[in-house]
């Protein structure tokens, strides 16, 4: 008996760690072979340069794909909860926006929504009210940041699968991309349907990874997910990750040396593991 019991806990453990991404590199392989290239890695800890410059990197890669600008619409997607998707979409979108291209930052998830809380905005209207064609695009504005707004998740719906695999919204985001880029922050793939459905709408997604938690098995569900409903890949971020701070604060102190007058300091972050309580940090430029 206890051999038996020794058996099959070897089994769970073996399991277990056959399902662990070991490193970075080899976290980079099986999204290279599934056609997501990584296009920014963002640091685990610290803010400032390092933090900043992994946003760039990301709108820049984005740029280059021709999937930055008015028109086009990105959904950010993760596996599970609290990969960080909500943190990548809010801090994405004011990248944009700080890059001089207007954006739209949609609150997908209408099942758990993270946006209008961490920005002190009103929930409703919004998404939810829109997709249905009951109201109108009722966008809220960003104080301090005029090219960035935000439409919330609206009220909850009591069936959140229809309204993201609805005309209403296809027809929401076309609207909003008339004149600017489009991020939406969706509900973890594995968990609901809703994800899949708007990664459908969208004109492309990025795939945000934990390097510290997300599991394999994991990663190939989700994507099996979003094939099967015809999303198209444009990358993956690699949340929590070992960044060479050198990089990046090289590359910061060339832009300082550029601009007139001191640099204020970026606040800092930790972020946590849940996408409601990550911290707001706001891209420079």
């Amino acid at each position: 008996m206890v051999a038996v019991v020794v058996n099959a806990e070897l089994v769970v453990v073996a399991a277990a760690v056959g399902d662990r991404v070991s490193s970075e590199q080899q976290l980079t392989e099986v999204l290279a072979a599934r056609r997501l290239p990584v296009l920014a890695r963002v640091p685990h800890s610290g803010g400032g340069a390092n933090l900043v410059e992994s946003f760039r990197e990301l709108r820049t890669n984005l740029l280059l794909l021709d999937l930055g600008r008015a028109g086009i619409s990105l959904a950010v997607l993760g596996a599970e909860p609290g990969v960080g998707k909500t943190f990548v979409s809010l801090n994405l979108a004011r990248s944009f926006a700080d890059g001089g291209q207007p954006a739209v930052l949609v609150d997908g998830d209408m099942r758990s929504p993270g946006i209008h809380p961490l920005l002190g905005l009103r929930r409703s209207p919004g998404l939810s009210e829109v997709a249905w064609f009951a109201g109108p695009l009722a966008l809220q504005a960003i104080p301090g940041q005029p090219s960035l707004r935000v439409l919330t998740a609206g009220e909850p719906a009591q069936d959140p699968a229809a309204v993201a695999s609805g005309l209403g919204i296809e027809w929401a985001v076309a609207q909003l991309g008339e004149d600017a880029v489009v991020v939406v922050d969706t509900p973890p793939v594995n968990l609901f349907s809703d994800a899949a459905a708007i990664a459908h709408t969208c004109g492309a997604y990025v795939f945000v990874v934990d390097v510290r938690r997300t599991r394999r098995s994991q990663l190939e569900r989700a994507l099996d997910r979003l094939d099967q409903a015809g999303g198209i890949p444009a990358g993956a971020v690699l949340n929590r990750a070992r960044v060479d701070d050198r990089r990046y604060e090289h590359a910061q102190e060339r832009r300082s040396r550029r601009r007139a007058g001191p640099v204020p300091p970026p606040a800092s972050t930790e972020q946590r593991d849940s996408d409601a309580a990550e911290p707001v940090v706001r891209p420079l430029g």
